[in-house]
């Protein structure tokens, strides 16, 4: 998926920054693991990585969300307001999640016609697993999708040699079309919401909560020789700043600090802190001249945002209830954001394309709370970059290293 980042496979029973809190799942942002208290003491410091998957989260009591029942009309609206590559995305999810990790599971394919392979074919979702090809289209329509769109379902998997042919269609199948696709082996999937009370008796929903550190004061100092710091232009040292590789790692400097408040445990969310950290960087110059040392200091405290849940769809074939579906997904209020539910195991798309946070803001990490066990298969991150502080937000000061 373009701008997201695919989280390898680890088990744990908790944050081993935190030992103490085994009951949520962390993720750091930006640079570390998820798991060690600073990006300097990560031996895998880059933004992609925030969380290994198949993580067993163990929650403890939550309340139900709440939904409302809807019609195919109203689903209808709702996906139609997304963008419809962004409906495949999700359905991608499911399938990866269906799938598993020995199925290569591919968004938005061009394979080439075997009559004439210099003609590539178009498929929304494509499946290869062992030796078997699978082909997953998607219809986002108003109308219920009939006999003709499974024909010609029918005559791709023919003319592409498939094995599979999926049809997922969010506003359901005529009768004829059921028919039709029974008795030539396409697979259907629709899309049903679920009402309060189904939501309820589920009892598997989970809860996300992303928190950030709020920086009141946030000052970056860079300190020079007397000989080098009169050649220098400030406005041009601030914006090179902006371009420097290790720019990030600057940025991260007071996060061991901070974590080291645990501002995670419940209980001390809501003290504020303060931070004064030097270090040098090998090999660090801004306009020709070495930078001989920097100071970050500043003051801030937790912001927490919770996450609306507008609906809960079930997956599955068309006539099964959505109490005898089992596959489940929460749909949250910020762009692609969703949890794609199996028997207890999860995938979880955060995408922080479409959020707006103020000033002096800085994405830390995020938290998952439910009343089931469940196992993260997988966790994608879409533009983690979006959450990051810019230097342009903050105070660059020059001094002189041996004044």
């Amino acid at each position: 998926m373009r701008g997201a980042a695919s989280i390898p496979n680890r088990k744990t029973t908790g944050c081993t920054a935190y030992p103490n809190d085994p009951v949520s799942i962390h993720s750091a942002l930006p640079g570390g693991c998820g798991y060690c208290p600073s990006a300097g003491s990560c031996p895998s410091s880059k933004a992609a990585k925030l969380l290994a998957g198949q993580a067993l989260i163990r929650h403890s009591a939550r309340s139900g969300l709440s939904s409302i029942p809807l019609t195919f009309e109203v689903i209808h609206r709702i996906i139609m307001s997304e963008q419809s590559d962004e409906i495949e995305q999700m359905i991608t999810r499911v399938h990866e999640l269906l799938e598993g990790q020995d199925a290569d599971v591919m968004w938005d394919q061009k394979i080439p016609d075997p009559d004439n392979p210099k003609q590539p074919r178009q498929i929304d979702i494509l499946i290869r697993k062992g030796n078997l090809l699978t082909l997953v289209e998607c219809r986002i329509h108003k109308e219920k999708q009939n006999v003709k769109w499974i024909e010609e379902l029918i005559g791709r998997r023919v003319s592409l040699n498939a094995d599979v042919v999926i049809a997922v269609s969010a506003s359901g199948f005529t009768s004829g079309a059921i028919k039709k696709a029974a008795s030539y082996g396409v697979i259907l999937h629709d899309l049903l919401s679920l009402s309060n009370e189904e939501i309820e008796s589920w009892s598997r929903a989970i809860d996300i909560s992303i928190f950030f550190y709020r920086f009141d004061e946030f000052e970056i100092s860079l300190f020079f020789d007397l000989k080098d710091i009169t050649d220098l232009d400030h406005k041009m040292v601030a914006e090179e700043l902006k371009d420097y590789y290790g720019l990030r790692s600057i940025f991260n400097a007071p996060f061991e600090i901070i974590d080291s408040h645990k501002l995670i445990v419940k209980e001390n969310r809501n003290k504020k802190f303060n931070f004064d950290v030097t270090f040098k960087i090998n090999d660090f110059l801004l306009q020709g001249k070495e930078v001989k040392e920097v100071e970050v200091k500043g003051k801030g405290a937790l912001e927490k945002i919770d996450l609306t849940v507008p609906t809960t769809f079930s997956y599955g074939m068309p006539g099964l209830k959505p109490e005898d579906r089992n596959i489940y997904i929460q749909k949250f209020g910020l762009g692609q954001t969703d949890i794609v539910h199996q028997n207890g195991k999860v995938s979880i798309c955060l995408d922080l394309s479409k959020l707006e946070i103020p000033p002096f803001w800085q994405f830390r990490f995020m938290e998952v709370v439910g009343g089931n066990e469940n196992y993260i298969e997988k966790l994608e991150i879409i533009d983690p970059h979006k959450a990051n502080m810019s230097v342009d937000k903050c105070t660059v000061n020059l001094g002189i290293i041996n004044a």
